[in-house]
């Protein structure tokens, strides 16, 4: 029996990603999503900048504003969120119908036997599926998973 090729496409830093989509200014800006309002926000995602300079998931807000002022904190809006989560939810279920959403932003897509329906290689149907959520969203795929994946695939050829 042959395994079972399963994709994990999580969207990279996913609450930025979609504040950018809204505003591309925010683009090669250090940008924090923030839940809990104001000075009692904690900060939920961070845009690879950020990450730069040091700011952590769950730190306090008023500990960016003291430490990072150039950090750019925005609130969450989890409705827009949602929104754009439905948008990458059904570019991957035009590859297959066979997807598990776990998260708002993480999904597993059942890729068994696709390389010969769309005759390529696993690992360059995953990219495929990449590129066409940053094409149909504007939403970034996280690679590293990807890089992981397609040795999975590669292995169990």
């Amino acid at each position: 029996m042959k395994p079972h090729i399963i994709a994990l496409i999580d969207c990279d830093s996913f609450f930025v990603s979609c504040e950018r989509v809204d505003n591309p200014a925010l683009q090669n800006q250090p940008v924090c999503v923030m839940t809990g309002g104001g000075s009692k926000g904690i900060i939920v995602s961070r845009s690879k900048e950020a990450k730069l300079l040091g700011i952590k998931m769950g730190m306090p807000y008023f500990q960016v504003q003291k430490t990072y002022p150039q950090a750019i904190c925005l609130p969450a809006r989890h409705h827009r969120y949602a929104e754009i989560s439905r948008q990458v939810m059904s570019v991957i279920k035009t590859f297959t119908p066979d997807v598990e959403e776990v998260s708002i932003d993480e999904a597993y897509a059942d890729l068994t036997g696709l390389d010969a329906v769309y005759k390529t290689s696993y690992a360059d149907l995953i990219n495929k599926i990449r590129r066409q959520i940053l094409t149909k969203t504007k939403i970034p795929v996280y690679r590293d998973k990807l890089k992981e994946l397609e040795a999975l695939a590669i292995k169990n050829l």
